[in-house]
């Protein structure tokens, strides 16, 4: 059971540094003027990023023991916070950047305590 989980991580984390290549090329592209994309397109990696974690952590609910509730919150933070930006960029939102970043700020602590929780446990 345990080669089923690391496999599927490793494909995972293989997609994820896809995915961010992706978004970093975009990102450039975008501020450096070269296309004059939308931030909602810039941004379809992320969310490509967020939908491969989101069934990832579905399709190993029961080989791997991870808590789906937490996952799909963890999933949802990633996913506001790329909105909050995206709607930050575009003029929709005038807040502070902090307040953008708030729920990957919440996202982070969430996972530290999780880590600390599990280390506890073995």
């Amino acid at each position: 059971m345990t080669a089923i989980c690391s496999n599927r991580m490793e494909t995972k984390s293989v997609s994820l540094t896809f995915t961010g290549t992706i978004f970093l090329m975009f990102m450039c592209l975008k501020l450096i003027g070269i296309v004059d994309w939308s931030w909602w397109f810039v941004f379809i990696p992320i969310y490509v990023k967020i939908a491969i974690l989101a069934i990832g952590n579905f399709a190993e609910k029961f080989g791997c023991k991870i808590s789906i509730l937490q996952s799909h919150g963890m999933r949802l933070l990633e996913a506001m916070t790329a909105m909050f930006i995206c709607l930050q960029l575009i003029g929709v939102l005038n807040c502070s950047w902090i307040l953008v970043f708030f729920p990957l700020v919440v996202q982070i602590m969430l996972e530290s305590v999780m880590d600390i929780i599990r280390y506890a446990e073995q």
